[in-house]
């Protein structure tokens, strides 16, 4: 499995861990509703719609982006789950949900 799907699986194995403050919950099923939305959509009408560039150009790059620095926020979260460590994940988790709705706004049918 590689990092990045690992990393995925315990973002959402986290949101319903109860060992895990319900702040840091509450924004991991925030993300995870706004994840499985992205994923439908990016598999119904984006891969069909979108030419390649767009697709790697904007949607992918940007993701990607994201998703690095929730990785790294998790993964600091992880290690030392300090307040500010907290706050970073937090934001990180409200940017990359906020990125792919703006996505799907910009690139409705």
């Amino acid at each position: 499995m590689s990092l990045d799907k690992e990393i995925q699986k315990q973002l959402v194995t986290a949101a319903t861990d109860p060992h895990v403050p319900a702040r840091v919950r509450a924004a991991l099923e925030a993300w995870r509703a706004v994840d499985l939305l992205f994923n439908q959509w990016f598999r119904k009408e984006a891969k069909v719609r979108l030419t390649t560039d767009q697709l790697l150009d904007d949607i992918l790059a940007q993701d990607d982006d994201c998703f690095d620095a929730t990785g790294d926020a998790w993964l600091k979260y992880q290690a030392q789950p300090t307040p500010e460590n907290e706050a970073v994940l937090l934001r990180a988790l409200t940017e990359w949900s906020e990125t792919r709705t703006r996505l799907m706004q910009k690139y409705a049918g």
